[in-house]
């Protein structure tokens, strides 16, 4: 079941935003394993993989739109921070409190998370398991400049921390 709502919430996002292969005839497809888990140098207890959009290795081109799989190690923060894109997050596994704004909750399998964008928030892995979770962030209006890295702030120190 939660696969199927997986796919309900890509499609629905797709929704949003066109999602086709680019002109130069890339593939409209991709696997998580034939794409590599990457971090910031400095801070290895979060891991992502953007399958749709983005600029690394492996995934479907598109411009208005990145979709992909986030992991957060056994007991690890990942300390308050925004960005010009909103967010969605669908937990797959794991638990993890989370603060959006000024709402802290606790998030398990089957959650969805909306991040307006701008909004600071944070993550904080409550378990001896990885959280992973499907997340997105789309350009509203076709804006692209939302995914700048300089959109990007943490408002938190980043924690000393074991990771992946």
């Amino acid at each position: 079941m939660k696969y199927k709502l997986v796919a309900y919430v890509a499609f629905c996002l797709g929704c949003v935003s066109a999602i086709s292969a680019d002109e130069s005839g890339a593939r409209n497809w991709t696997t998580a394993d034939s794409v590599p888990w990457v971090s910031n140098e400095g801070f290895n207890a979060i891991r992502w993989k953007d399958l749709l959009g983005g600029d690394g290795k492996g995934q479907i081109p598109q411009k208005d739109l990145r979709f992909g799989l986030l992991q957060i190690a056994p007991r690890a923060v990942y300390p308050g921070h925004r960005h010009a894109a909103p967010e969605v997050y669908y937990i797959l596994s794991g638990k993890a409190q989370w603060t959006v704004g000024q709402e802290t909750f606790i998030a398990e399998s089957g959650t969805t998370i909306f991040i307006p964008a701008n909004t600071v928030h944070r993550m904080t892995n409550l378990g001896e398991l990885p959280v992973t979770a499907v997340w997105a962030w789309w350009a509203p209006g076709g804006d692209q400049s939302v995914f700048d890295p300089d959109a990007y702030e943490f408002t938190e120190a980043i924690p000393e921390q074991s990771g992946f």
